[in-house]
């Protein structure tokens, strides 16, 4: 089954996700060689596993068109689900903040932020629709930026605000939303076979 996402904690150690729901981690062995080293068979209930994130130490976060979002924790050599996180459709992305305590889940029905340390709803914003595993992605410490839709609408949100702040009109489809190092672009391709450019901070294309 198709490999949906991979995860990379360090380089010796990385995790993956799938169509066939399950979730594995890799533990490199030699320079060309890793091997497998903890899998979750059936991590969302026989459903397609979107994206899997590690947090700063070993716990997973996924995400699953179940409609859920789950943690996993390391416990005696196993992990276990310590909770689990619900929309009312698909999701098919995450993003983990740490430095704002923030987790930020997205897919059909819109998107939710959580707390981190505790995974309480800190807040739901409507009409903010996530197709695609990277079409998620953060300008800054405030600013989440989220597309997907097929009329190529992009969506800005303000953490802080905890509401839209802009809405782009890209004129197709988006597929990927890339950031650069510097902070100052944001890149956007998807259905049109090109890349559109866009300027973080005033949002010109």
């Amino acid at each position: 089954r198709s490999i949906r996402y991979v995860s990379v904690k360090d380089e010796e150690h990385f995790a993956t996700c799938s169509n066939d729901s399950s979730i594995k981690t890799w533990i490199k062995i030699r320079e060309d060689f890793y091997k497998e080293d903890k899998v979750i068979p059936n991590a969302h209930e026989k459903s397609s596993v979107r994206k899997v994130k590690y947090r700063e130490n070993n716990d997973l976060i996924s995400c699953s068109w179940d409609h859920s979002v789950k943690i996993w924790v390391l416990k005696n050599g196993k992990y276990e689900n310590i909770k689990k996180l619900e929309h009312k459709d698909a999701i098919n992305c995450i993003f983990v903040a740490p430095d704002i305590n923030t987790l930020i889940s997205s897919g059909v029905d819109g998107t939710k932020l959580w707390k981190l340390n505790d995974y309480n709803l800190i807040c739901y914003i409507e009409n903010t629709y996530c197709h695609g595993k990277n079409t998620l992605n953060r300008l800054d410490n405030d600013r989440i930026i989220i597309g997907g839709r097929r009329d190529g609408n992009i969506k800005v949100i303000s953490v802080k605000k905890k509401a839209i702040e802009k809405d782009i009109n890209n004129g197709f489809q988006c597929f990927c939303i890339c950031v650069t190092r510097d902070k100052k672009n944001f890149l956007i391709g998807g259905q049109d076979i090109i890349i559109n450019v866009y300027s973080c901070s005033d949002y010109r294309f």
